[in-house]
């Protein structure tokens, strides 16, 4: 089963995403923070890192960039930013795709 790190602060949109998540038979974990989900990637292996970039202790595309970095661990940014910038800058960083809020 493949494990999938959901980082985002928002309680509601990350409750969403994971439970969507895991009605497809996905192990999900969750968290609030970049030191949070650091935590987490070095006790378990990730198979997919669902990043939003308005974290509280770090921005997002700071966070995509040194994962990438450390590992090929495929990100799909999951942010408000609507702008084109945000998304050219976060696909260069090394996000996989990126999806903007609100999604369905």
């Amino acid at each position: 089963m493949q494990r999938i790190l959901v980082v985002e602060d928002d309680a509601a949109t990350r409750e969403l995403v994971a439970q969507y998540l895991s009605d497809y038979k996905f192990r999900v974990s969750v968290a609030t923070t970049s030191a949070e989900a650091e935590k987490q990637l070095a006790e378990d292996v990730v198979d997919l890192v669902v990043l939003d970039l308005n974290l509280p202790d770090q921005d997002g595309l700071n966070f995509a960039r040194r994962l990438r970095e450390q590992s090929p661990i495929p990100i799909v940014m999951l942010t408000g930013r609507i702008e084109e910038v945000d998304r050219v800058l976060g696909l260069e960083l090394g996000a996989d795709d990126y999806i903007t809020k609100p999604f369905s």
